[in-house]
């Protein structure tokens, strides 16, 4: 599998859906990576294929946030702006002096085909669970996770550390992966 814009799309359409409050990229970053790591822990396999990395506000997905942040004629993120640009409106809207959000707005409506079951399933869940926190308190959450403890700033967070239990199940079936897309080349 591989990172897909339109499942991000999609999630972000289902989080305005179910009410999500102060969705902006920080909250955004943080249920991606909540619903990752769950789905890893009960199925053995992420949603969204993201690479997280540890940042002083938790952990972020790196392709989400690339994407958001950068200017919409940036040639290396252009086509996936577009794309993320049909599912929904993002704009940065100044909260206060010192502080930018980015707002988002729906141009269409969920495809809930995007996803298999079980990650509807897991982002209902993290979406309903983080539903009125603060983006602050959900990166503060972020925080108290053991795999966010044990790596460094700024290094990547391992799918095998965000599984726990799972973390053998996941790096038998990465190496297995790499094994197999080694032998097809």
């Amino acid at each position: 599998m591989r990172y897909d814009i339109e499942k991000i799309a999609n999630a972000i359409i289902l989080a305005l859906d179910l009410g999500v409050k102060n969705l902006g990229k920080t909250k955004l970053m943080k249920l991606l990576y909540f619903a990752d790591k769950e789905h890893l822990k009960q199925y053995g396999r992420p949603i969204f294929y993201e690479k997280y990395i540890k940042q002083k506000m938790g952990p972020v997905a790196t392709n989400t946030y690339s994407i958001l942040s950068a200017s919409k004629n940036d040639p290396d993120f252009k086509e996936d702006i577009e794309e993320l640009s049909q599912w929904i409106e993002f704009e940065k809207k100044d909260v206060n002096k010192n502080h930018q959000m980015i707002v988002f707005k729906k141009k269409r409506d969920l495809d809930e085909d995007v996803f298999s079951k079980s990650e509807l399933k897991v982002l209902k869940n993290v979406f309903e669970k983080f539903k009125n926190n603060l983006s602050e308190e959900v990166s503060a959450i972020s925080h108290k996770l053991p795999e966010y403890e044990q790596t460094d700033m700024y290094d990547v967070i391992p799918y095998e550390k965000m599984a726990e239990d799972m973390g053998d199940y996941v790096k038998f079936w990465n190496e297995e992966i790499k094994t197999f897309k080694e032998s097809i080349r």
